[in-house]
Parts: C-alpha cells; sequence; structure tokens
C-alpha cells in the first residue's frame, strides 16, 4: 500500500474509533449512569493513535479523557472531561487498599492463554509475587501477595472460574494501624441472585437478600440492586445466574460509584447456600467473606436435566429429551429415565465423599416427585449422609444438588 494511502487509512480508523468511543455511554446504561465511556474503547483509540504517528509522523490532538480507578479497574473510564486539547491521554490511578498484607492462592479451571496474560498483568498491579502457571491439563495455579484480597479473587473469575481459594494474612501477630476507625459498626448485607419464588423465600429466611431473575440477570439490574442497599459492605452471591464478565464489570461500576461489592465465587444455589450459612456479619469483613468462599468452594453441585437437543457430551451422544446429569456444567450421566439419571447422578458426587446433601426441586411437579425418589434412595445407599430437601422452583434445572 502507497505511504499517502497508509496515512489515510489510518487516520480514518482512528477517527473512526473516536467517535465510536464518544457514543458508548449511550450504548450501556451502566456507562451512563456513572457518566463514563468505555475503557476498552479508549485503549484502542491510544493504539490507532499510536499507529497514526508511525505512518504520519504526527500524534493526533484528542480531547482529554481521564480515567481514574481503584486498583485493578480497567473496565470504564469517565466520560470525556472538558478541557483543552492534548497531545496525549492522561491516565490517572487512585490506589485505594488497607494496610494489611495477605497471601492469595487458588486455581483456575476454563481460562485461556490469553485470559492468563492479562490476568498476570492485572494481579501485578494489585501486588507481588505473581506466579500464574497452567499444569498442562487446563487447570491454572494462581498466586500473588496483595493488600486487596478481594480484587485478586475478582480478577481470577473475570479469566476463569476459580477454586480452591486460599487467603492467608501474613504477620498474624503484626500491629496494623487504621486511618481512622468507624464510629459504628460495619452494615454488611448478602445479595443473592435467585431463580425461583420457593427458593428466593429460603434465601431470605437465611437474611439474604435476593434479587430474583426468570433465568439470567441483566448487569443493569444487578447494579441497581446494590446501589439501593444502604449497607457499608455488600456481598454478592451470583449463583451463576449472570455472566462472570458481567458481574465482574458491575462490581467495578458500583465501586466507581461508592459502593463497593464483594464477588463470591458461587455457581449454582445450592453453593449460594453453603455461603450463607457460615455467613457471620459479627465477623471482620474479609474473614466472613473467606469463610463464605471456602464454603462454596467445598460443595460439589450438580444438576438433572432435559435435554433440549442433540449434543456431544463428556457422556456420549443425548438426543431431545434424555434425562442428563450435570456436575458443574458439563453432562456426566444420560438416561432415558429421570430417576435413573438423578439416583446416578448422586451417586457419582458421592464417591468422593460427602456429609450433607442439599437438594432443590424445580417449579413443576417432576422436581418434587424426583426430589423425593432420590431422598428415598440416598437413605439406602448412603446411610449417614444427611440429607436436606427444599422446593427451590428454579427454570431449567428439574432438580440441583450440592455436596458438601
Amino acid at each position: 500500500m502507497p505511504q499517502r494511502a497508509r496515512c489515510r487509512t489510518s487516520r480514518a480508523a482512528a477517527e473512526g474509533a473516536v467517535a465510536a468511543l464518544e457514543q458508548t455511554p449511550e450504548q450501556l446504561a451502566v456507562l451512563s449512569q456513572a457518566g463514563v465511556v468505555d475503557a476498552g474503547g479508549l485503549g484502542l483509540v491510544v493504539i490507532l493513535d499510536a499507529l497514526v504517528e508511525v505512518a504520519t509522523g504526527a500524534l493526533p490532538e484528542r480531547p482529554r479523557f481521564t480515567v481514574r480507578a481503584t486498583v485493578g479497574d480497567s473496565a470504564a473510564a469517565p466520560a470525556q472531561q472538558p478541557a483543552a486539547p492534548a497531545s496525549r491521554l492522561e491516565h490517572i490511578h487512585e490506589y485505594e487498599t488497607g494496610d494489611a498484607e495477605y497471601e492469595i492462592m487458588y486455581l483456575l479451571d476454563r481460562c485461556s492463554d490469553d485470559a492468563a496474560d492479562t490476568l498476570r498483568e492485572k494481579l501485578s498491579d494489585l501486588g507481588d509475587s505473581v506466579v500464574v502457571v497452567s499444569d498442562g491439563s487446563g487447570v491454572w495455579s494462581v498466586h500473588v501477595h496483595s493488600t486487596d484480597p478481594g480484587g485478586a479473587v475478582e480478577a481470577g473469575i473475570a479469566a476463569g472460574v476459580p477454586r480452591s481459594i486460599r487467603i492467608t494474612a501474613f504477620a498474624p501477630d503484626q500491629q496494623v494501624s487504621f486511618a481512622a476507625t468507624p464510629a459504628r459498626p460495619l452494615v454488611r448485607r448478602v445479595l443473592a441472585l435467585v431463580c425461583g419464588t420457593a427458593a428466593a423465600e429460603l434465601f431470605e429466611s437465611e437474611g439474604a437478600t435476593v434479587l430474583k431473575t426468570g433465568c439470567m440477570a441483566s448487569p443493569q439490574e444487578l447494579l441497581d440492586a446494590v446501589l439501593s442497599l444502604r449497607a457499608d459492605e455488600v456481598f454478592v452471591l451470583p449463583n451463576g445466574l449472570i455472566k462472570p464478565e458481567e458481574l465482574v464489570a458491575v462490581s467495578r461500576q458500583a465501586r466507581h460509584l461508592g459502593h463497593p461489592a464483594v464477588l463470591l465465587p458461587t455457581s449454582s444455589m445450592v453453593q449460594g447456600l453453603a455461603a450463607l450459612a457460615v455467613h457471620d456479619p459479627s465477623r471482620a469483613g474479609s474473614d466472613d467473606s473467606y469463610a463464605m468462599a471456602a464454603a462454596a468452594a467445598a460443595t460439589r453441585w450438580g444438576s438433572v436435566q432435559r435435554a433440549r437437543s442433540r449434543a456431544l457430551t463428556m457422556a456420549g451422544v443425548c438426543e431431545p429429551g434424555d434425562c442428563l446429569g450435570l456436575v458443574g456444567r458439563e453432562v456426566l450421566v444420560i438416561d432415558e429415565d429421570l430417576t435413573g439419571a438423578a439416583a446416578k447422578l448422586a451417586d457419582l458426587m458421592l464417591a468422593a465423599g460427602g456429609e450433607l446433601v442439599t437438594v432443590l426441586a424445580g417449579q413443576d411437579g417432576a422436581g418434587r416427585y424426583l426430589a423425593e425418589s432420590l431422598e428415598q434412595h440416598l437413605q439406602h445407599a448412603h446411610p449417614g449422609i444427611d440429607i436436606m430437601v427444599y422446593p427451590g422452583g428454579q427454570g431449567d434445572d428439574i432438580l440441583q444438588i450440592g455436596v458438601e
């Protein structure tokens, strides 16, 4: 391509990116509410302007966009500020961390190489002694020393599915200074995303504030729910009812608006119930969130569903209408009968041990009947196991099963 054409093309691309960036607050409600533009779009503008500078020898003048973020916050940036044109985009970080140092370690599933590289960079911003390595089978080991354990776990949620989370405070006997002592006890609330009327009542009876959703919650619904709570600390139990990337984006927006939320790694409602069971608002927030995250991670979860289409699974090929038993998101049981699928799934989940089985029955009659049948099977095949059966009312899962 001739030099003149390269210059013209690079300028056109950069100008188009700037025009698109200015429109981003109109395209996503959470950006509009926060008065911000999309930070990914801002990064693209920086790259394209650098391309223009290489092609033409001159860096374009742009209105100043100021990015103000807490540690690890890169999802959004405040909208264009009225200011004189600047030769370069200004980027400002406002670090807000405590004084105590923590060691954070966890395993990460479903993480791509690119996501691991991004995670490594985010953790380097949060602390030091960063290690993100793969064992070659798709599982990544993550390690970092940081004063922001919540941010380190949030970064892992954005990259994949964390489990076996361990957070250790260094030098527990050291004196930690605080800039100010609260004049009153901190108010902490647990916000749970729930599908099903009966499940909502169950979570509320355990002290949680409920965001009820038919299937998947939208980012705006969750952000509104977080902002509506009058609390100093909000613990969010996503329960697999919002996409991880949307969950992290909402957390960043809430933090930017002065309503920080702690995200707990619950991928199902039965994991959410396990986390809620150990919740203690009288404990320090870091201790309480760790105990809840550990309880969720220690709960294996599965579900019984009907296949909607023909598909290749880890258990073989399923046909529409087949009865499926899933552990996490993977199909491990295919059966012609719901009762058989539920029993085989429970036996498979208990093969690695367990003391308590929690069952949430779906909204139709099949869910209630199947829960009763499974309870009888467990009493006969696994004597000594404690069994808790609750109506849930969830739609897609005929049963949700948790093993602790």
